[in-house]
């Protein structure tokens, strides 16, 4: 969870949620704004087809969804509780496809995903970074986006 208290709630399209709105410290924030449910899906047409994609961050469940039609397993670091209450983006995900990291520390994150990277054949991890989160607490996303970005770069998995 992230080191700063926050609120957050939902704002609807109709039936579907287009967004979440964030107050922290004063201020507020948008999940994506305008068009977020398509500008979250397209964040799953940059992930290549022999990848293991790992989202920082659930956001709405639309890149999750798009990247499990594929047929990709997907690992999701996300702690925001309330977040994820408010999208029951990953309330009924299949275990084996939809592997859900909520470590304490960006050290132990990246431990749980070697260790799936195994189980999965060795294929590249490939971060897709919801910026959001990186803003609700940098020092456990930020952390987490550099580290997965550098190891993508370098293949320092293998």
């Amino acid at each position: 969870m992230s080191s700063t208290p926050y609120t957050a709630e939902p704002i609807r399209d109709g039936e579907t949620l287009a967004d979440l709105r964030i107050h922290i410290q004063g201020k507020t924030w948008h999940l994506w704004g305008r068009d977020g449910r398509t500008r979250e899906a397209g964040l799953a047409d940059q992930v290549p087809d022999d990848a293991l994609p790992v989202l920082l961050g659930t956001g709405l469940g639309h890149c999750l969804d798009h990247l499990l039609a594929r047929g990709l397993p997907v690992a999701v670091v996300d702690r925001e509780r309330v977040l994820l209450e408010l999208t029951g983006a990953l309330g009924s995900r299949e275990a084996d496809a939809c592997m859900h990291v909520d470590a304490q520390s960006p050290a132990e994150a990246l431990e749980r995903l070697a260790k799936w990277r195994t189980e999965h054949g060795g294929r590249p991890l490939v971060p897709v970074i919801l910026p959001l989160y990186q803003r609700l607490d940098r020092n456990y996303y930020g952390s987490l986006a550099q580290t997965l970005k550098a190891g993508a770069a370098a293949d320092f998995w293998s």
